[in-house]
């Protein structure tokens, strides 16, 4: 699980412009979800007089850009995001990371967009039906929701990130049960397609800056 601040923090105004949006392609290309992002707020916690902690809210929403309906998960893109970071968007893109730590989320993590393995969930109720946990998306329609990204230690000290511009993404799953998505996608056909693919969100752009800036911090 991620490491929780216990140290009195001090925050640092990171010093860019909120990002611009991107797209985000799913693990499969056959999906027809279209999903955009966009980094809304980030700051920096101050370890200590040298390290410094920083936090990311990312927007995300998904489209349907077609003519059926689509159905997913109403959490996903919800929560903590573990962010994989890069100097900048032609490194991220070969999976050259500058940050990039394996996070285990309570019986779950993801790596190179492979979920690999899943909470047990048997509440065979809602999966009769998609209401109430999933949104049927009409044409045109989208689910937004938003996830906060804490990323440890990234400035100062061996190994940590320079000041300056970096980018970020991190893989966003649309479906985390260990029932099979393929039984539920023939059993809601009648109602819609079924979206259960790894989003990977960004590259999305950000500053750091340098840790002489830093401002107070509530907890």
């Amino acid at each position: 699980m991620r490491r929780k601040l216990t140290n009195p923090l001090l925050v640092l105004s990171l010093a860019a412009a909120l990002m611009t949006s991107s797209p985000a392609r799913p693990s499969d290309e056959s999906e027809t979800l279209i999903a955009t992002a966009e980094i809304t707020s980030q700051k920096a916690c101050l370890v200590n007089g040298t390290r410094y902690d920083a936090e990311f809210t990312v927007r995300m929403r998904f489209t349907n850009p077609h003519a059926r309906n689509l159905i997913i998960d109403k959490t996903t893109g919800q929560g903590p995001c573990d962010a994989m970071i890069a100097v900048d968007r032609e490194h991220f893109i070969d999976k050259k990371y500058e940050y990039n730590p394996i996070i285990d989320r309570e019986g779950y993590f993801i790596r190179d967009g492979v979920l690999v393995t899943s909470p047990e969930d048997e509440m065979k109720a809602f999966l009769q039906s998609p209401e109430p946990r999933f949104a049927i998306l009409a044409p045109g329609k989208s689910l937004q929701n938003e996830c906060v990204s804490t990323t440890g230690h990234l400035y100062g000290g061996p190994g940590a990130l320079q000041p300056g511009s970096h980018v970020l993404g991190f893989w966003v799953p649309s479906w985390t049960y260990r029932t099979k998505p393929e039984v539920i996608h023939q059993q809601w056909e009648p109602i819609g397609h079924l979206v259960s693919n790894v989003f990977l969100i960004g590259p999305l752009t950000f500053t750091l800056p340098p840790i002489e800036k830093a401002k107070g911090c509530p907890q």
